[in-house]
């Protein structure tokens, strides 16, 4: 039998003070909320939510070290000494300020990405910084030392006005001034010239989060996990655990892994919810959700495959088992109630 764990960021976001109304039906997952027994105290920070998974915590005045970790899982190597994320990103101008606009993850490939980063390479060299580039959408710095300064990753900055969300620290100016500098840098990049002319997204600034160093060996709390998450990857990585990618549905899951383990899933970035919460992606979503995943793990725990489902968005769990049923009190939820409550 198989205790599972389900992580989906975004989840409480995506439809949180919308009318009941606007969303479809989701017998399983309503009966799952309501059903379950809940735990509210959980972090609203997808990254420290997901590390606490696997006991890892920082300290209030430094990053979690998602650069380390997300590039152990990108390149497959050990990363020494300190390291940055300075992912590509595509800033636009709206009524809320400068914003962060949705990942151009789909539509940059590797190449393009080599491209676009040559001009930004003396940029950090002449700080003492060395540029890796593993992965299209992810960008790392090797540093010479921690700087003083405290980052915001980007899931919490999409469609935010970005001045809310810029370092903090005694060495904010720093990383203000190179991030100005790259954004010139890339202003008449050729690559940007191409996408402009093909109507994508240009690449118009980096984002600087995550820093740290890689750390020491985590205990391993589970038999496998599953996931698409450079950082979960890099985390399982880190404590031994086996890994693989999260499979298009539960059944799937359920046939991959073993029986009698203590399971991770972490749906991200496989079910994204919408910065815009488009009520047509947000209604797509949770359909994929009721009909691919809750209804069949309900299943599975009442056929006792599972013993135990855990669910995790921002700030909150629910656990429910076999005895969850019986718990006459608890009654099925509306979703957005749910998440409110």
């Amino acid at each position: 039998m198989i205790d599972l764990t389900l992580v989906i960021p975004g989840f409480a976001a995506s439809i949180e003070g919308l009318p009941e109304e606007s969303l479809p039906e989701c017998p399983s997952l309503e009966y799952l909320l309501g059903k379950s027994r809940r735990r509210r105290d959980l972090s609203n920070n997808f990254h420290e939510l997901l590390c606490a998974q696997f006991g890892l915590g920082h300290a209030a005045e430094h990053d979690l070290p998602i650069a380390a970790l997300s590039f152990l899982a990108d390149d497959n190597h050990l990363p020494e000494g300190i390291w940055m994320r300075v992912d590509p990103v595509h800033l636009g101008t709206g009524m809320n300020g400068l914003t962060m606009q949705a990942p151009v993850e789909a539509n940059l490939s590797q190449r393009d990405a080599i491209l676009l980063a040559e001009p930004l390479e003396e940029l950090f060299r002449n700080n003492g910084w060395v540029l890796k580039i593993p992965a299209p959408t992810r960008w790392y710095l090797q540093l010479d030392r921690r700087p003083a300064i405290r980052t915001s990753a980007p899931d919490q900055v999409l469609g935010k006005d970005i001045r809310h969300y810029l370092p903090v620290g005694e060495e904010r100016g720093i990383w203000d001034r190179v991030t100005n500098e790259a954004q010139m840098l890339l202003h008449d990049c050729e690559v940007n010239l191409d996408r402009e002319r093909q109507g994508l997204p240009i690449i118009n600034s980096v984002w600087c989060w995550g820093c740290g160093s890689l750390p020491d060996i985590l205990p391993r709390y589970w038999s496998r996990v599953f996931t698409d998450s450079p950082v979960a990857r890099g985390l399982a990585m880190l404590s031994a655990t086996p890994w693989q990618e999260l499979p298009e549905n539960a059944e799937d899951l359920l046939a991959e892994a073993a029986p009698g383990g203590k399971v991770l899933a972490v749906m991200e970035p496989r079910l994204p919810y919408t910065v815009c919460r488009e009520f047509s992606t947000i209604q797509e979503n949770l359909l994929a959700l009721e009909t691919g995943w809750i209804a069949p793990l309900l299943g599975a725990v009442e056929t006792g495959e599972l013993t135990r489902l855990q669910l995790i968005f921002e700030k909150t769990s629910f656990v429910y088992n076999s005895w969850s049923r019986l718990c006459f009190w608890r009654r099925p939820a509306g979703l957005s109630r749910a998440v409110a409550e």
